[in-house]
């Protein structure tokens, strides 16, 4: 049986390198034999603000009950995310605050306790960033994959998370991008 992996790209851009990552990790997946899904975030259509907090009854759209039956069919879900002040692109946080609704992903049961229905999946995390990668990494100490992997994932029951840095992009060459793009296909067929 084939490993069901949805790539998801938070990149707010039509057009950008956050696109030719997810295009070239989906294509190296599939070459595996893996059985492939992509979600660009810039081509769905909903309100990124959950109206009324965590007790919110917001009808989700039609894109956001899509991409919940997504994250459900995946065995691997895959983030594509550039780092924008330290942190995720607004599009995508609002992404996470609408799709990751209590009663989909998780359910308070009492003091501490809830339970987490996204069982049985991992993660993994490809962030770029204008710096350096090890600036991001190491002295940042890498904290979008924490509050993803950890605090949101994590916490809706996937079992564990990896990432990647890749950095230097504000000045990268053209030679330089295609090197990064074939370390990511490569990526994609290893991780298939």
């Amino acid at each position: 049986m084939s490993k069901k992996i949805l790539v998801i790209n938070s990149n707010p851009a039509k057009e950008s390198f956050g696109r030719s990552l997810a295009e070239s990790y989906a294509a190296g997946a599939k070459d595996a034999g893996a059985d492939i899904q992509l979600l660009h975030l810039m081509d769905l259509k909903f309100d990124p603000i959950l109206w009324g907090g965590d007790k919110s009854t917001q009808t989700l759209e039609p894109d956001l009950v899509k991409s919940q039956a997504l994250i459900k069919w995946a065995d691997h879900v895959v983030f594509i995310i550039p780092v924008w002040w330290a942190s995720v692109p607004a599009l995508l946080k609002g992404f996470i605050d609408r799709v990751f609704a209590v009663g989909w992903a998780y359910k308070f049961t009492g003091p501490g306790k809830w339970d987490k229905f996204l069982k049985n999946k991992t993660s993994y995390f490809i962030i770029t960033t204008g710096g350096p990668a090890l600036y991001y990494r190491f002295l940042l100490r890498n904290p979008i994959a924490k509050f993803l992997g950890r605090d949101v994932l994590g916490f809706c029951g996937f079992k564990k998370y990896g990432s990647i840095v890749i950095g230097g992009l504000a000045d990268a060459t053209p030679e330089a991008c295609k090197t990064k793009l074939a370390k990511i296909k490569k990526l994609g067929r290893n991780q298939a």
